[in-house]
């Protein structure tokens, strides 16, 4: 701000470092980590239609495919998952907490330091790590001179994130 003093937002481009992981662990995990309620039954028939396989198999199938670094080159497969997709990242980034904090580390560090949640990128990281960590997902973090202190106060406080609609719309879906 000292060198562009008329600037009073700033955004990050920043990763989703283990939403794949977290994927696998909800859709297919045991115990506490499992959640049917990540997926409706529309959700598990869409998935099930892109991917050709039946509606109880496919989140094995789902996360089988974002285990292939190339998975998002077949475009037609890579539009019909967006969808259900931003949706996991959007519950990932904004719901899933521990101890009432968000359990993404990245989240937790921009939170904490008075961003908002904004707006979730498709595809915004195809690099081999990228598509393996996040599918190719990315977060913009906002930060607006006017609302930083109330929202680190916030977090800081009782855990409270600021989500915009940029992230939340997907929760929706």
């Amino acid at each position: 701000q000292r060198d562009f003093p008329e600037i009073s937002t700033f955004c990050t481009l920043s990763p989703i470092p283990r939403l794949v992981k977290w994927v696998e662990h909800k859709l297919l995990g045991k115990d506490k980590f499992f959640d049917a309620s990540l997926l409706n039954e529309s959700d598990l028939e869409n998935l099930a239609n892109i991917l050709g396989c039946s509606a109880e198999s496919a989140p094995a199938v789902l996360v089988r495919l974002l285990k292939e670094p190339a998975w998002f080159e077949d475009e037609a497969v890579a539009a019909a998952l967006k969808p259900c997709l931003m949706k996991l990242a959007s519950h990932y980034l904004s719901v899933e907490t521990h101890r009432g904090k968000p359990i993404d580390g990245v989240a937790k560090f921009h939170c904490r330091n008075g961003a908002e949640m904004f707006r979730l990128n498709y595809l915004a990281d195809t690099s081999r790590k990228g598509t393996h960590n996040s599918a190719g997902m990315m977060i913009n973090y906002r930060y607006d001179l006017d609302s930083i202190e109330r929202n680190s106060m916030g977090y800081e406080s009782s855990g409270a994130i600021t989500v915009q609609d940029g992230v939340s719309k997907w929760l929706e879906s």
